[in-house]
Formats: C-alpha cells, sequence, structure tokens
C-alpha cells in the first residue's frame, strides 16, 4: 500500500512537471 501511495505521487508530480513545460512550450512557440 505505502508503495502504492509513493507511486501515485510521484506519477501527479511528472504529470504536472510536464504539463507546465508542455503549456509554457507551446506558449512559447
Amino acid at each position: 500500500m505505502v508503495l502504492g501511495a509513493v507511486l501515485v505521487v510521484l506519477v501527479l508530480t511528472v504529470n504536472a512537471i510536464v504539463v507546465r513545460f508542455g503549456d509554457e512550450g507551446s506558449m512559447n512557440r
């Protein structure tokens, strides 16, 4: 259960970072 929670947190963090970089790249270009 602990590993599952950690994986979920990591996925959410990566998703947030990717979305931010993706939006910035789209806006800049």
